[in-house]
């Protein structure tokens, strides 16, 4: 199936900077976003999707943002109209219409992040299709399984700071926002049928409500992500801790990703080998020259003083959390298991998927404060009437059985 048959309007596509025929629509001056800002307040659907750098850099940035209706695509160029994007402001946060997206929770927190964004109406075609228990959740597997169309996959790791942005680009971007339209047509179907539109209505409003996403920060507890650091002793976990907070600090200058600064596998082997000197230091695997040169005397330093500094193998406990919260008996590791196993069995009987029976957040937070209240648990934001309809019994019973 073509991409045409599915949206015939999309036949003759116009380049909006030149005016040459195009397969999309670059918008990267003023005039281009006020047609296109014109386009958009006609439309009642909006499928968006963004482009960042954060795989090349250290702060994050919205560097492309893709938009489509059901007549046309616009690849927008929010690199060259940064200080324009306010505009989507009133598209996003205009309640009767609606935003499409797939696995939306990274492009709202990001774009709320960089530009102060909010969002009202939501449809999120990931959420659907975990309601719905689909196997492939991923927007290039639900096309492919719904619609028979293969999505590219080569520029999944492209550097979107680059420019200028070419046809290739373009026309590979476009694919993540204009199938959207027909897929939630299927999707919607499907909800409707197993009668989880509320349940979706409550993830998608939830979305909507997401916080923006925090600036990034060097993290001293970053390096207990590295593997192998359970392995060190507590001396080189010392070590591999502050060569990690300096090798974060220089990226933070540089903004570079951190890797790009120096591997992990890079950090492990100078805490296994223990440099005493910057000649040393030349004869560590995949250390820049560069690097070692303008701060190998810090990084020698760093090292020296974490193995003054022994960490322990497990991450400290948090001194905001609750000291006195106890740890879950063998009764309530039973009664989480059980719980559990409950939902998988109704997602199988109904042939939907365990979230649509009970979000994980909503079991976790009910096994931490287990209320025979129903009104309790209609009162939550993630649970809706129409489970309280269908569990509220049961999960009554369950928190009287867990008061026993």
């Amino acid at each position: 199936m073509q991409p045409e048959s599915i949206h015939p309007a999309r036949c003759t596509i116009w380049h909006m900077t030149s005016g040459s025929q195009s397969s999309s629509q670059l918008v990267d001056t003023k005039d281009a976003l006020a047609e296109l800002m014109d386009h958009l307040r006609q439309a009642p659907m909006v499928g968006i999707d963004i482009e960042s750098n954060g795989y090349y850099h250290y702060y994050d940035r919205t560097c492309i943002l893709t938009v489509s209706t059901p007549e046309r695509d616009a690849v927008v160029d929010s690199l060259a109209l940064w200080d324009e994007m306010h505009a989507f402001g009133e598209i996003f946060s205009d309640p009767n219409r609606l935003i499409l997206l797939h696995s939306g929770t990274y492009d709202v927190a990001s774009l709320k992040r960089d530009f102060n964004f909010e969002f009202k109406q939501i449809f999120d075609t990931l959420l659907a299709a975990q309601l719905l228990g689909r196997e492939q959740l991923g927007l290039a597997g639900l096309v492919r399984d719904y619609l028979g169309i293969e999505l590219p996959k080569e520029l999944q790791r492209y550097n979107w700071t680059e420019r200028p942005l070419e046809p290739a680009h373009l026309s590979y971007v476009v694919g993540d926002t204009r199938y959207l339209f027909i897929l939630r047509e299927h999707l919607l179907k499907e909800i409707e049928d197993k009668d989880l539109h509320q349940e979706l209505e409550l993830d998608c409003s939830q979305l909507a409500l997401l916080p923006a996403a925090h600036t990034p920060e060097p993290d001293p507890e970053a390096f207990r992500r590295i593997k192998g650091m359970r392995d060190l002793n507590a001396n080189h976990r010392g070590a591999l801790k502050h060569l990690c907070l300096f090798r974060d600090q220089m990226a933070a200058e540089m903004d570079l990703a951190p890797f790009r600064v120096m591997s992990n596998g890079t950090l492990m082997e100078m805490v296994r080998r223990n440099p005493q000197s910057e000649d040393d230091l030349s004869r560590i695997r995949g250390l820049n020259y560069k690097v070692r040169a303008d701060h190998g005397s810090d990084l020698l330093k760093a090292l020296h003083d974490g193995l003054k500094d022994p960490q322990p193998s497990r991450r400290p406990r948090d001194p905001d959390a609750n000291p006195s919260a106890p740890r879950p008996t063998v009764e309530e590791r039973e009664f989480e298991k059980e719980l559990k196993a409950w939902r998988r069995e109704e997602a199988m009987r109904r042939g939907i998927g365990v979230q649509a029976v009970l979000p994980t957040p909503v079991l976790q937070e009910f096994l931490r404060s287990p209320s025979p209240d129903m009104q309790a648990l209609s009162a939550h934001p993630r649970m809706g009437k129409r489970r309280v309809e269908r569990y509220g019994e049961y999960l009554a019973d369950f928190a009287r059985r867990m008061a026993q």
